[in-house]
């Protein structure tokens, strides 16, 4: 029986008795037109497919993902959706999100204009008006620049975990993968929980309200997602993996915060 050529169309490479698909790329050997019906299964596939389907990912990313960032990192490449590739797209939303309905925004910023207007003194006056306009800043540059400080934070926050897991089995990039997936999966709990709360409310108390309960949903989320990450079982591992996400997420929040209080308060003159 003579063996059939053909040329793979992606990579070009000769291919002897052709299967399915290419042994030096993995690209489907019959390639079709482009059409409509095309493209809709392709995005269909993106997002349903069992392996590597983003779906699939979320629901195993809300019961185990510990296990997600685990398995990914030891070998099963082809299950789950790429982390940095999930961790753009969430970031890409987040910022969408942010810069389109401002739920940062708490305080009406002409309504507070307006209030400070009505003070009679003017040098006091013109210091609460130039806080005003510190503030408006702040919260203007968090929501545009939201995409940026994620993406330093990231790397930053995998480091810390690392020193305190230094002893254990995964170097740096691999605690930096384990955290793109979980930092994906958190800014979708503040996209769909988080935001709706803080569009309805408007208000500072109600923002508050909305910020503690993500942080304690970010500080659960990261300890159990850790704990299963490390494998180690027992009370004594989770309440490790427990404290540290406390550390690290509370001292980021009140790190943050003084800083941002900081500037609006003073400008960062001293």
């Amino acid at each position: 029986m003579e063996a059939s050529e053909t040329i793979c169309t992606n990579c070009h490479n000769n291919i002897l008795n052709p299967s399915n698909f290419c042994p030096h790329c993995s690209q489907k050997i019959h390639v079709h037109r482009l059409s409509i019906g095309h493209l809709l299964h392709e995005t269909v596939h993106f997002f349903t497919h069992a392996d590597k389907g983003i779906f699939y990912l979320l629901k195993m990313l809300a019961t185990k993902p510990g296990k997600v960032a685990r398995e990914y990192i030891e070998g099963r490449r082809k299950l789950y959706f790429t982390p940095l590739n999930f961790f753009l797209i969430v970031l890409g939303l987040f910022v969408f999100v942010l810069t389109t309905f401002k739920p940062m925004q708490a305080v009406n910023m002409d309504q507070l204009k307006e209030s400070v207007m009505q003070i009679p003194e003017r040098e006091k006056r013109e210091r609460r008006l130039e806080k005003v306009a510190r503030m408006e800043k702040a919260i203007n540059f968090t929501s545009k620049n939201s995409n940026y400080l994620n993406m330093a934070l990231t790397p930053i926050i995998a480091g810390i975990f690392f020193l305190f897991y230094s002893r254990r089995k995964y170097n740096y990039t691999e605690h930096l993968v384990a955290n793109l997936y979980f930092v994906g999966f958190l800014g979708l709990i503040f996209i769909f929980l988080v935001t709706p709360y803080l569009i309805i409310t408007r208000n500072s108390g109600a923002y508050l309200y909305g910020i503690q309960f993500f942080l304690l949903a970010e500080v659960m989320y990261r300890s159990i997602a850790y704990y299963q990450f490390m494998g180690r079982k027992g009370i004594l591992s989770y309440l490790y993996a427990l404290l540290i996400s406390i550390l690290v997420i509370v001292g980021w929040y009140f790190l943050s915060t003084s800083l941002i209080g900081f500037y609006i308060q003073s400008g960062f003159r001293f």
